[in-house]
């Protein structure tokens, strides 16, 4: 898929930026390519899921798990820098981490928001 924003672009719903959630602040500014709001743009549809980049270097997690709670996506893979996600199918039990860091699996279900750590094996 790519890396930074060539994976932010994967998905048929690209997560391009965005500081704040409804109005609060859920990343750094740094983090938001100059957009205030979380903001979806068209992506590519090489992915069923939202891909959210740098998630523990730039504190991202918060965008990610805010995607799904807002009914935004209904599944982002937030991932961090150096790591890497190998797809085989659209269902997240069946993808692969590679490399140093974390992926979180962020999806919901009728009463929570879930968040599965996976790393590489």
């Amino acid at each position: 898929m790519g890396f930074s924003a060539g994976a932010m672009i994967a998905p048929r719903n690209a997560l391009i930026g965005g500081y704040f959630s409804d109005g609060i602040e859920i990343c750094s500014e740094e983090s938001s390519e100059n957009l205030k709001e979380i903001t979806f743009a068209d992506g590519l549809g090489l992915t069923p899921f939202t891909v959210e980049v740098h998630a523990a270097q730039a504190g991202t997690l918060g965008r990610a798990i805010a995607t799904v709670e807002r009914n935004l996506t209904e599944m982002t893979m937030a991932i961090d820098e150096d790591t890497a996600v190998v797809v085989e199918s659209a269902n997240p039990s069946n993808l692969k981490v590679l490399g140093a860091g974390h992926v979180w699996v962020v999806t919901r279900n009728a009463e929570s928001i879930n968040v599965e750590l996976r790393t590489s094996n």
